[in-house]
């Protein structure tokens, strides 16, 4: 746990760096315990200096209890130079804190130029990438001017949609109090087993809300609501400069008393307002590739992102370097046997099947 002073370090440091990212804000760390999951925090400087910082959320092992197969810092670490982030990294690989972790996994927010040579950097200290080409670019999106600024550089086709939710009279409610919360987790479960996601428990779920998007400071919830029913919803984040798309939801069942309104505009709009308003000139949308071929699996998302003229930039993909190979090793042989013995247990099931 970092003391009170460690943590009004830890977030000032988030606050005053171009590299921030809010998942590295500690806030999160209770809602990745409720998970079941072990947080590894890291801080690192010369002196009185602090220079780097990383949340790191470690999963147990599944034959070992104390060990770690991996521990991941999502969107971090958080460093200033890429020889002080490989500096930052080597030293961790080596401390008392991580020396039952398996393999380390980092996802630091650098976008490009700077990005390619922090990805140089860690190649030649050892560090692999291992994310999907669709994950190693984002699109951006300019959030100067004033709320009418940002509608202008929408094309035209997404203009005239956010009006139409308008003219239908769908309303933008910001959450501020648990029951409303509660009443938006059963519409946002929905959205998220009916897609093949993994659910999210309520107790994460509500840990996160009073941490993180009821402050409205790094995060915000709002809901949209159609004759008092709340039809969809969207949870977001921001760093000091950048305003980022954390998870948005519709509710299945309200689609027909929709006809053929798209909601899905007026929660991109709501959200970059509400970025600019707390002083972000960015907007990043977690992924985009400009003319992504129409036989890649995303390629309706990103034609739906493509709707609000955001511009390519290549960031930093996922790097990940084994430090500990047996207890790497020991975990995928878990899961292997795991998955080995699967049909062993279904196959009596299917062949009775007919007499249960």
């Amino acid at each position: 746990m970092l003391s009170p002073e460690q943590s009004r370090h830890w977030r000032d440091f988030l606050a005053t760096h171009e590299n921030s990212h809010p998942e590295q804000d500690p806030r999160f760390a209770d809602g990745w315990r409720a998970q079941g999951r072990e947080v590894l925090y890291a801080m690192g400087g010369d002196g009185d200096e602090l220079q780097a910082v990383a949340l790191f959320v470690a999963e147990p092992h599944p034959l070992f209890p104390g060990f770690y197969p991996t521990a991941e810092a999502y969107s971090g670490p958080i460093c200033d130079t890429p020889r002080n982030m490989v500096d930052f990294l080597t030293a961790l690989e080596t401390h008392e804190a991580f020396s039952r972790v398996g393999t380390l996994v980092v996802t630091p927010y650098w976008l490009a130029p700077g990005a390619m040579g922090l990805a140089a950097s860690l190649n030649q200290a050892g560090w692999a990438p291992y994310e999907e080409p669709y994950d190693r670019s984002t699109g951006i999106y300019d959030l100067s001017g004033t709320p009418d600024d940002i509608m202008a550089r929408f094309k035209k086709n997404a203009r005239r949609e956010l009006r139409r939710s308008w003219d239908f009279g769908l309303t933008v409610e910001y959450v501020q109090d648990e029951a409303t919360a509660l009443e938006a987790y059963p519409i946002l479960q929905r959205h998220v087993v009916n897609r093949s996601a993994e659910p999210i428990d309520e107790v994460t779920y509500l840990e996160d809300y009073r941490n993180i998007y009821s402050t409205n400071d790094i995060g915000s919830f709002f809901v949209v609501r159609h004759q008092g029913r709340i039809i969809a919803g969207a949870m977001n984040l921001r760093s000091p400069d950048t305003f980022f798309f954390r998870r948005f939801f519709i509710d299945d069942e309200a689609l027909p008393l929709l006809g053929k309104i798209r909601v899905a505009p007026l929660i991109q709009y709501e959200g970059m307002k509400w970025g600019q308003e707390m002083g972000c000139r960015w907007a990043d949308e977690n992924g985009y590739i400009h003319g992504l071929d129409p036989s890649h699996p995303l390629y309706r998302v990103n034609k739906y992102k493509e709707a609000f003229n955001p511009t390519e930039v290549q960031r930093l993909p996922g790097h990940q370097k084994v430090v500990r190979p047996l207890i790497s090793l020991g975990a995928e042989l878990a899961e292997l046997a795991k998955e080995s013995v699967k049909p062993l247990v279904r196959y009596p099931r299917a062949k009775l099947g007919n007499l249960w």
